[in-house]
């Protein structure tokens, strides 16, 4: 199997580190004759709302450069030693950001708006966090999604550069499929993981199966194509395994291509 080591770049954990720790107290009044405090800079030296106002123009630009395969202009924002973690968590150097930017495809339709961002800054470093909408229209077919963004700022000679940038997508909610009562009867019981382990219940209410787990909150089990169900908020899919009789014989949780199967219980 290959296996790469993941590395920190140099300016990403050197912000890293500094957001990691709180702000210090105001320094006290300097004593007569004693030198004069430093003047500040980076982060310090601007107002929150300059900060977070400059941070998002560079971000906005970051991302039309992006929009439009424009290497020269997304390269002047990137640190040196830039790391990029997409949405499937595979990391990217600098150059092998760069060297991915292509311009927009045959029957693209792309477009970003920032929305819901905020700022969090320590000395040097600034992280700029928010909720990306991505427009994506293909030959007329709508693909668009929301993605969470957090992009890490240092400064670096004076200029705030890109030295981390992660991203994934917020989970859609897909939607439900027509229930048949009859069908969801045979999925009704009790499923454990192991042996009185991960004690499950399904249960139906009219047209609504919901589930419980070792006497913790009821979930709906909302029914898409394929005989699937999905949870509102959980990244997963569940589905039922038949059994001889007519009624299922497993349920299971699927979860990044790893199934949980709990056998029926009663």
């Amino acid at each position: 199997m290959n296996t790469r080591r993941f590395v920190l770049p140099a300016a990403a954990l050197a912000a890293v580190l500094a957001l990691a720790h709180p702000r210090p107290a105001p320094a006290a009044a300097p004593a007569p004759g004693a030198a004069p405090a430093p003047v500040p800079h980076g982060a310090a030296a601007m107002s929150d709302d300059t900060l977070h106002a400059a941070l998002a123009a560079i971000t906005r630009d970051v991302l039309e450069a992006i929009r439009t395969g424009d290497r020269a202009r997304l390269a002047r924002h990137l640190a040196p030693d830039m790391l990029l973690i997409n949405r499937d968590g595979r990391e990217s150097s600098r150059q092998e950001f760069l060297d991915a930017l292509v311009p927009p495809r045959e029957g693209y339709d792309l477009g970003f708006e920032i929305v819901e961002s905020r700022t969090l800054a320590r000395g040097e470093a600034a992280l700029f966090t928010f909720l990306l909408a991505e427009r994506l229209v293909i030959f007329g077919h709508d693909v668009s999604t929301t993605y969470r963004n957090h992009l890490l700022y240092h400064r670096l000679d004076g200029a705030w550069k890109l030295a981390l940038y992660t991203y994934w997508e917020q989970p859609a909610t897909p939607p439900a499929a027509p229930a048949d009562t009859a069908a969801l009867d045979a999925l009704t019981g009790t499923y454990a993981l192991a042996p009185g382990k991960w004690v499950t219940r399904i249960t139906r209410e009219g047209t609504t199966l919901r589930m419980q787990r070792d006497g913790g909150p009821v979930r709906e089990l909302v029914p898409v194509a394929g005989g699937r169900f999905h949870v509102r908020g959980v990244e997963a899919e569940y589905f039922f395994e038949p059994g001889p009789d007519g009624r299922a014989a497993a349920f299971v949780f699927r979860r990044n291509w790893k199934d949980l199967r709990h056998a029926r219980a009663e």
